[in-house]
């Protein structure tokens, strides 16, 4: 649509009958949509987390406690539209542009989100996040009913990108018993549009490429394959390491397996943090247990040697795991990644070289001692 001159109007939509307030008033207005009624920054306003505490290691070892769910509780007098709810009655009101607050956004920088749209659908109304510091300015002055005028212009385009691509590398095998094998790592290589993407996923990247340069620089002969795979649309679900999982592997929802799926030992993944390795999460795999034990062991003085029997989620390994393969993730001190995550300060002054480089020496040993072990590791028994 180009430029857009309105004055801004708030919404806050609570319960269905709040519809009805703003019927016929939003055509061409830019809409602030109001979800709480007073803004605070958060308690956590450090630029850099500080590494895990052994006490808080300790907590990760231990099974996580599920709190027991109070099912007495009749349903709520007043039930709360769904975002998506808010957003078509937005649509159907032909209004311009959403304005909404980016909750972990402050400093003045706002954090990307993002809606659900597949190529050829109705495009979704233009939304901007804004920091916490300008979403709160403009809302005290419209609720001291000062009006607000504001110009947007959003300048974007929708591709026609139906494809997504994974880069993938390998150092064969040597042993005839198993080279035909696969010890899989990966990272995603894809990234938001703020900031260079340095920490979510570039970090990952690169403690993946070194592991495989250390290898191959060292002379070291794989018994399985080792594959590197760097994927593509990780951000939009997954995408590219499902695709891979979907054809070579097995099918989530038939329990179909694939040519590779007995061949494959492990995938070890690495996302969005910066900061040093601190132990391995095993996906309620308490099988894979006495082998991560000893294989972490040489690490101990570094402080990684932490097993964690929880579930980590929302990235790689869940396309491997959710099919019943062997497959995890690290326990990471956070770094920086609080403050860039999905911003613009995503940047390389995020990274922590030091603790990248150190990554990288556990990966490439916890990956070797993967190719050469006789046995392969279990999967889990529940599947």
């Amino acid at each position: 649509k180009g430029r857009i001159s309105s004055e801004v109007l708030a919404v806050n939509i609570k319960e269905y009958k709040d519809f009805d307030m703003y019927r016929g008033k939003l055509s061409g207005k830019i809409v602030l949509h109001v979800e709480q009624e007073m803004y605070s920054l958060y308690e956590k306003t450090r630029f850099k987390e500080a590494p895990y505490t052994d006490e808080e290691l300790k907590k990760l070892s231990l099974p996580e406690e599920i709190p027991v769910q109070d099912n007495s509780h009749p349903e709520p007098a007043i039930k709360t539209p769904s975002r998506n709810e808010i957003d078509d009655f937005l649509t159907k009101e032909k209004a311009a542009v959403i304005l909404r607050l980016s909750k972990a956004g402050e400093y003045n920088v706002p954090r990307s989100s993002g809606v659900s749209y597949r190529y050829g659908d109705p495009r979704p109304l233009p939304q901007l996040n804004l920091p916490l510091e300008a979403f709160g300015r403009v809302d005290r002055l419209l609720r001291n009913n000062i009006p607000v005028k504001m110009v947007v212009e959003i300048k974007n385009a929708f591709t026609k990108n139906l494809s997504v691509s994974n880069i993938i590398g390998e150092i064969p095998g040597t042993d005839p018993l198993l080279r035909n094998e696969i010890v899989l790592i990966g990272a995603h290589i894809d990234s938001w549009h703020g900031g260079t993407g340095a920490v979510d996923n570039a970090a990952g990247c690169i403690i993946m490429m070194e592991a495989m340069r250390i290898l191959k620089n060292l002379g070291l002969k794989p018994g399985r394959t080792i594959r590197i795979a760097l994927w593509g649309g990780e951000e939009q679900g997954l995408t590219g390491s499902r695709a891979y999982a979907r054809k070579y592997l097995a099918d989530p929802l038939t329990k179909e397996h694939k040519p590779g799926y007995d061949s494959f030992m492990v995938y070890f993944n690495a996302d969005h943090l910066t900061g040093r390795f601190r132990g391995i999460y095993l996906q309620g795999n308490e099988e894979v247990r006495p082998v991560f034990e000893e294989w972490l062991k040489p690490f101990e003085d570094m402080g990684c040697s932490t097993l964690s029997i929880r579930n980590f989620w929302n990235t790689d390994h869940i396309s491997f795991d959710e099919v019943n393969l062997p497959a995890f993730t690290f326990i990471q001190d956070q770094g920086e990644f609080g403050r860039g995550y999905h911003s613009i300060m995503d940047t390389y002054e995020r990274l922590d070289i030091d603790a990248l480089k150190q990554n990288s020496i556990i990966m490439a040993y916890l990956v070797y001692r993967a190719s050469i072990q006789k046995e392969k590791l279990p999967c889990k028994m529940n599947y």
